[in-house]
């Protein structure tokens, strides 16, 4: 539509272009081709809302798939819960992957979805510490050397869910919660563990795997301490885009399972 329009309003431009000096008509030439090419552009990039936990390896993805099909690709990345509220409120996403499924769940059952969510990867919890002098787990926590820990918002983060109940697990959430520094996402709270504003903090084995500057000093959640972390994925209704089908089932292709598996994530794609 925009592309007719311009194209409308240069026809009529050129008819009268006796009334312009070249100079100025040239001027109008080149700003009509940009704003035709500007919609272009637009209108084939794809939109990707993804869970902090997922950037890195959905980044890594969107670039494998962005050569095969020559398009596009922008990634938005924030907390699940905050993402979830963006598509109610009507941002233009096409593709929602969440870092639970309870989220995409809800987008299904108030009708932003026509589809039920599919689980891409299950995520991993880690305690992590760059302090010297303490152990990277939870029974830490009580030490009195550390007095903040950082972990993700429970009220926007699944794995903020997820780390309160491995803490209560431990049974010693009351003793400890007045340490907590919550980060919207896994990233902000991996940067404060990193930038040692918390001495200790729980995150996502995607986020020690993702960054580069992160010392190894994490260590796995026991598996017991907290259920599985099912990450799923649905199209949002309001996607027309060409290539949101094929993006979408290319999150459960072999190639991108290299990529999850590469930053901690457990695939299963028997299913």
């Amino acid at each position: 539509m925009v592309i007719n329009f311009i194209s409308f309003l240069f026809c009529h431009l050129y008819t009268m272009q006796i009334i312009f000096k070249p100079k100025n008509f040239l001027c109008i030439l080149i700003l009509f081709l940009f704003l035709g090419a500007c919609s272009d552009i637009g209108r084939n990039r794809l939109n990707i809302a993804t869970a902090s936990s997922s950037h890195r390896a959905i980044k890594d993805i969107a670039y494998v798939f962005q050569e095969k099909y020559n398009i596009k690709i922008n990634i938005i990345s924030s907390s699940s819960g905050k993402l979830c509220a963006q598509i109610k409120q009507g941002a233009p996403y096409d593709i929602f992957i969440s870092a639970d499924i309870l989220y995409p769940q809800e987008l299904y059952e108030t009708g932003y979805t026509s589809e039920a969510p599919l689980v891409y990867a299950y995520g991993k919890l880690v305690c992590w510490t760059t302090k010297a002098q303490i152990k990277p787990e939870i029974s830490s926590f009580t030490n009195p050397l550390i007095k903040k820990i950082a972990i993700p918002n429970p009220k926007l983060a699944p794995y903020g869910r997820l780390s309160i109940s491995a803490i209560e697990h431990f049974g010693i959430l009351d003793s400890v919660k007045h340490k907590f520094v919550f980060g919207e996402n896994v990233s902000q709270t991996s940067q404060f563990i990193l930038s040692g504003a918390a001495d200790i903090g729980i995150t996502s084995i995607s986020m020690v795997k993702s960054l580069k500057r992160a010392k190894e000093k994490w260590k796995e959640l026991p598996a017991e301490s907290y259920i599985p972390i099912a990450q799923s994925t649905v199209i949002i209704n309001r996607s027309n885009h060409e290539y949101t089908r094929k993006f979408y089932d290319f999150l459960f292709s072999e190639e991108a399972a290299i990529v999850f598996e590469s930053y901690g994530f457990t695939v299963d794609l028997s299913k």
